[in-house]
């Protein structure tokens, strides 16, 4: 893949709700039970000031997370079992080996990479700043490089079975 590629197409960003929507981890918990308490400490990151739904995920809900050693993302999985969860992060961490801009979840403090709790799924990821493109906004240019990407990575992916 060419550097020109990279530069044109970079990693998908995430888009915040707006602000009014951020909550501390005590007022969500009051009014959400989408995040279970105990995930607070589940993560070597520091204590959550804050968290804040995040609009624009296609299929999970997703959360920015703030505290004092800096900004993530929490997924909570809508679908998905523990298994197609880790053969995701083996692809993620197969494409950052192969220079492809992903982002790999963080390991939890027990060496998970996908936490479960009551049948839900959550992950933690850096933080990447931007804005996710929705996909009525993509244009053919946009299909074409990513078309061109997945065709110079696709001989790989049997590897990863």
């Amino acid at each position: 893949m060419s550097d020109r590629l990279l530069e044109d197409h970079p990693r998908p960003r995430f888009v915040e709700a707006p602000p009014s929507q951020a909550m501390s981890p005590a007022d969500l918990a009051q009014t959400d039970t989408l995040i279970p308490d105990d995930l607070h400490g589940l993560w070597d990151i520091g204590p959550w000031c804050e968290v804040e739904e995040l609009s624009g995920g296609a299929v999970n809900r997703v959360f920015s997370v703030k505290t004092s050693a800096g900004r993530y993302v929490l997924r909570r999985y809508c679908a998905g079992t523990a298994i197609q969860l880790n053969r995701e992060a083996r692809v993620t961490t197969w494409v950052r080996r192969h220079a492809l801009p992903a982002i790999s979840p963080m390991v939890s403090i027990s060496g998970e990479l996908h936490v479960e709790r009551d049948g839900v799924c959550f992950a933690l990821f850096p933080f990447a700043d931007g804005a996710q493109k929705a996909a009525w906004d993509l244009t053919l240019e946009d299909a074409t490089a990513v078309g061109d990407m997945l065709g110079s990575a696709a001989p790989g992916f049997g590897r990863l079975a």
